[in-house]
């Protein structure tokens, strides 16, 4: 008994070293990005003469966490949450009348979920990419629904002390995984963060 109780001890306290040594951030975010809605992956049937859209009016503000790997310092496991609120502008196929041909604005909001792996190189720069978990709104049900989709960056980031900023390039495709219409985002997202 008592060796049980010595080795799970041992094993306890390896476990508590081991984990102080991972490194934690956090840090919020805000971002404005382009692009448009697209045909996804599981929908059914060929579209021929589609309408087309754009992404207008936006802002993303997001809360990002980073854990490090123990067994490798520059690559880091990324979670967030991003909520994305702007207009979706949708041109309809043309059809030779002026009127039916005008373009729509609904207003779209999405709530995403990145599981992202983050690695940095050099001294300033990260590469980051995985898989996101999406909810999309609109007036329409063609640009609402649940997927997944995906997404990858790549940016700069400075640190000073335990706070730390960064800016990141990226292209973001939602709803790939899904029935309806997904949003493909090409933006630019600011962070600043801390960590403990």
């Amino acid at each position: 008994m008592k060796k049980i109780i010595v080795i799970s001890t041992f094993f306890l306290f390896v476990s508590i070293s081991g984990y102080s040594q991972v490194k934690h951030e956090v840090s919020v975010t805000y971002g404005k990005s382009f692009g448009g809605a697209s045909y996804t992956l599981l929908r059914e049937g060929f579209l021929m003469g589609n309408s087309s859209s754009s992404l207008k009016k936006n802002n993303t503000i997001g809360i990002r966490y980073f854990r490090s790997l123990r067994t490798h310092n520059k690559l880091k496991f990324e979670l967030g949450v991003n909520y994305l609120n702007g207009t979706l502008e949708i041109k309809p196929a043309t059809t030779g009348d002026s009127i039916r041909d005008a373009p729509h604005y609904q207003n779209i909001q999405l709530f995403s979920s990145p599981v992202y792996l983050n690695y940095r190189f050099w001294k300033y720069f990260f590469l980051t990419g995985g898989v996101l978990f999406d909810y999309q709104n609109s007036e329409s049900h063609t640009y609402s629904g649940i997927g997944i989709g995906y997404g990858f960056g790549l940016g700069a980031r400075y640190n000073c002390k335990n706070c730390f900023f960064y800016i990141n390039p990226k292209v973001e495709r939602h709803l790939f995984f899904s029935k309806s219409y997904g949003l493909i985002e090409f933006g630019l997202m600011a962070g600043m963060g801390f960590s403990f």
